[in-house]
């Protein structure tokens, strides 16, 4: 019982922080099942968008950081007069990887990370439960595809 009053009234303080508005548009709807999709889209979106964010963080700043090191590696290698030289690449190596894999590997993580989130932002809830199980797998599955 303590639960059930614990949970509406979490849900009642959910909507009454929501800004103005986002409920604007759903207000002017008139339906309540249409206000109750959005009530339930909600949680649905922060776990997805939360789960896009991570996976794309993850992926952008291993991604980006391979790419960079190797960027890093030919710049610092060419700088010294021959790109493809024995010497050059190792110094490259030694100095320009790590700088240029920490420049791309946050900046590219940061890049994925708001488009996972805005990716699981945008598959909510559309009244049927398959939506709520689909939709953290696709999100993950358009973050991974699109990073690379």
């Amino acid at each position: 019982m303590k639960k059930s009053i614990l949970l509406s009234l979490l849900l009642v303080a959910t909507i009454a922080i929501t800004p103005p508005a986002a409920r604007a548009d759903e207000w002017s709807l008139g339906s309540t099942g249409d206000l109750l999709k959005w009530i339930i889209s909600l949680p649905v979106q922060a776990v997805n968008a939360s789960v896009g964010l991570a996976t794309g963080v993850v992926v952008g700043t291993l991604s980006g950081f391979v790419e960079g090191a190797k960027e890093g590696t030919n710049t610092v290698a060419g700088a010294l007069g021959n790109e493809n030289g024995a010497v050059e690449s190792l110094v490259g190596l030694a100095v320009g990887a790590p700088i240029g894999g920490a420049v791309h590997g946050i900046t590219d993580g940061l890049t994925w990370g708001m488009k996972g989130f805005e990716a699981g932002w945008d598959k909510g809830f559309d009244g049927e439960l398959a939506s709520i199980l689909t939709g953290i797998p696709e999100t993950i599955e358009w973050t991974v595809e699109n990073a690379s």
